[in-house]
């Protein structure tokens, strides 16, 4: 079986979407002997091509139209000219995800879309260009893929607010291995033997993370406290992104978390070097900071320090 999969992002860089393809590719490489190509742009100009054992990373150059948005001709060009089983694209919202659409469609090959939506939360202008990318590339997508694969039935509703029809819809729990992220010679303790969803971001999804969610928007208190009190799995430690659209900010969540849980260890993550939270974070009641994009091996290291005690400021 040949698979062709898009991604907006892949592996070194450290986040849900890349991990899950990451997954993804193992179990069927080593359990269904898939031969499968990944089509990514190339952020980093590291090597356009690589190939493992029946795996081929294509990474391709690239071109930013408007803010986040980057179209790569080589990489529709490349995939339409190959012949897949299946075509899997990854990631709502960006171009490979609709160059794999269209070149499903060009070669009569089945198409499978896992969105990892989210809505569009960063004002009018934001908000101007979703309904633009919607109207002309997602609504097509979410209409005539063959399979639209939620995580969980929250992204489905998502979904269908924006134009999608449950008929095609099929909840895929996004699941991958937490021994991803290691303390030394120890895992993060998880009391439970199964793989939990692992999602870092304004997004995140626990097992029961519908209700968490929805509990915490509801009360307008960070999810953190909800998973907390609510339900009773406190966290060894919580990040928090410093930029909250809509929310309370993130040096607001830590102070409100402390008055839950005065020992709460958190973490300040953000893209912008020059916020003073990340350069003065213990003055903010952070105990360690994470500058974005950060890759598996950072995270592991903050974790580390974090939970263990060992950080400094």
């Amino acid at each position: 079986m040949k698979l062709g999969i898009t991604s907006n992002i892949y592996l070194p860089f450290s986040c849900g979407v890349s991990n899950v393809i990451k997954e993804t590719v193992n179990f069927l490489i080593n359990k269904h002997n898939y031969d499968i190509t990944i089509f990514t742009p190339n952020w980093l100009n590291s090597s356009s091509k690589e190939d493992q054992r029946n795996l081929h990373i294509c990474r391709f150059p690239y071109k930013h139209i408007i803010q986040n948005y980057a179209i790569s001709p080589k990489l529709f060009n490349s995939l339409k000219k190959q012949k897949f089983d299946i075509i899997h694209s990854h990631g709502f919202g960006y171009f490979p995800a609709f160059a794999g659409f269209l070149a499903s469609k060009l070669n009569n090959t089945p198409h499978l879309l896992t969105p990892h939506y989210h809505p569009p939360i960063y004002g009018l202008f934001r908000k101007s260009l979703f309904w633009l990318y919607n109207l002309t590339q997602g609504l097509p997508m979410l209409r005539f893929s063959e399979k639209i694969l939620p995580i969980t039935e929250y992204e489905k509703k998502l979904l269908c607010n924006i134009g999608g029809t449950p008929k095609n819809m099929q909840i895929s729990p996004n699941m991958i291995n937490t021994n991803l992220i290691k303390f030394s010679n120890k895992i993060l303790p998880i009391k439970t033997k199964e793989k939990i969803i692992l999602r870092i971001g304004k997004f995140s999804r626990e097992k029961g993370g519908d209700i968490a969610f929805n509990i915490a928007k509801t009360l307008k208190v960070p999810l953190s406290i909800v998973v907390t009190k609510k339900i009773g799995h406190p966290f060894d430690a919580v990040i928090v992104d410093l930029t909250i659209p809509g929310g309370i900010g993130g040096a607001k969540a830590v102070k409100k978390m402390a008055q839950f849980d005065p020992e709460v260890k958190a973490i300040a993550s953000s893209g912008y070097s020059d916020d003073p939270i990340m350069a003065d974070f213990r003055k903010y009641g952070f105990s360690g900071v994470l500058a974005k994009p950060y890759r598996i091996k950072e995270l592991s290291e903050v974790l580390h320090k974090v939970v263990n005690g060992t950080s400094k400021s």
